[in-house]
């Protein structure tokens, strides 16, 4: 059952092998047929056969986790400390239900939308530099949304934090 993908298993093993072995045929199935593309690029399937075989040591392993905790720590905290306070910012907008449930809406779209951009983020800048980048948006959306309930009293100001908060979030 998890024995066969988790770890250095040997099923694990050959099923990475079996993949790299189809990505690397296929390629060359293709280059004989006279196309050409830019998918089987030579550069990129060695790449990805490399990193087939690359495996992480215990202490990677507990640093990747323990950075995965807190980084849904940190998110959760924030959107917690926000939620808390939703009674004082319906207050201090002046705004009614509707407007919250409203605030509340374009914080979940926003959220999809993190969620759509994630794994084109990982891609393009890496895990620990997407991270980086999406704890920041989101650290970025609490401070707008801050500013927005408390010193500009803006609904629009807020909508706006909270749609970073949202993708900062979910892109994590």
């Amino acid at each position: 059952t998890t024995d066969a993908v988790d770890g250095d298993t040997p099923a694990c093993r050959a099923t990475s092998e079996m993949v790299a072995r189809r990505v690397l045929m296929s390629a060359r199935s293709y280059r004989r047929s006279g196309r050409v593309s830019n998918r089987f690029d030579r550069s990129r399937i060695t790449r990805y056969a490399d990193s087939v075989d690359k495996t992480l040591t215990r202490s990677q392993l507990v640093g990747w986790r323990t950075a995965i905790f807190t980084i849904f720590f940190v998110t959760g905290l924030g959107f917690a400390s926000w939620a808390s306070r939703l009674p004082a910012v319906k207050a201090g907008l002046g705004i009614n239900d509707f407007e919250v449930g409203v605030l509340l809406f374009i914080s979940g779209a926003a959220a999809i939308v993190g969620l759509s951009l994630a794994n084109v983020i990982v891609v393009r800048w890496g895990a620990r530099r997407g991270m980086f980048a999406t704890i920041i948006v989101f650290s970025v959306g609490i401070v707008i949304v801050g500013i927005g309930v408390q010193f500009a009293e803006s609904y629009v100001i807020t909508a706006v934090g909270l749609a970073l908060m949202g993708i900062g979030m979910s892109a994590t």
